[in-house]
């Protein structure tokens, strides 16, 4: 395995928004994963829209177009904005749906993630080490499967989980 992390954190929001907010068309040099926890988002992109329910994941890769509209009364949400690290790749994008693992990583974020924007990130090791084992699991290729049957990426939550306990606070 290759010492050059495999993200890299930029910042993060955890927040809500009324019914009807929207964010304009952009783009930007950067990964972004939304995280819908409650309330419906619309994701649009130039291919088509797609809607997010609470526990949907949503990776859109850098330079993508993108706009974001909130449907529900209350849309509560985690964005992380990340990028891969040196001669790492990542393929899946778009929706992807919760399971059951995905919930857990789920969690561990909303967990570590205060409510609000935040740059430079807070607890951002362990933040980052949730992060890096959901994008593992959700590639499902990066290791042999006989590993991944074992490991699906808890290794790298049981470092996050050991880094959160070393830290104060």
């Amino acid at each position: 395995m290759s010492d050059v992390p495999l993200v890299e954190m930029l910042y993060h929001r955890r927040d809500f928004f009324e019914a009807e907010y929207r964010f304009r068309w952009h783009a930007h040099p950067f990964w972004q994963l939304e995280i819908a926890l409650e309330g419906r988002i619309e994701v649009s992109l130039e291919s088509g829209r797609q809607e997010l329910a609470a526990g949907d994941f949503f990776v859109i890769p850098p330079q993508q177009r993108h706009s974001l509209a909130y449907l529900g009364e209350r849309n509560e949400y985690v964005s992380i904005k990340y990028r891969l690290g040196e001669g790492h790749r990542f393929s899946r994008c778009g929706r992807i749906d919760c399971d059951e693992v995905l919930a857990r990583f789920r969690s561990l974020m909303v967990a570590l993630l205060p409510e609000g924007e935040h740059a430079p990130l807070v607890r951002g090791g362990a933040l980052a080490c949730v992060l890096e084992g959901a994008l593992v699991y959700m590639e499902g290729n990066v290791q042999p499967r006989e590993e991944q049957e074992r490991d699906r990426g808890h290794s790298l939550v049981d470092r996050a989980l050991r880094l959160l306990e070393e830290q104060p606070g």
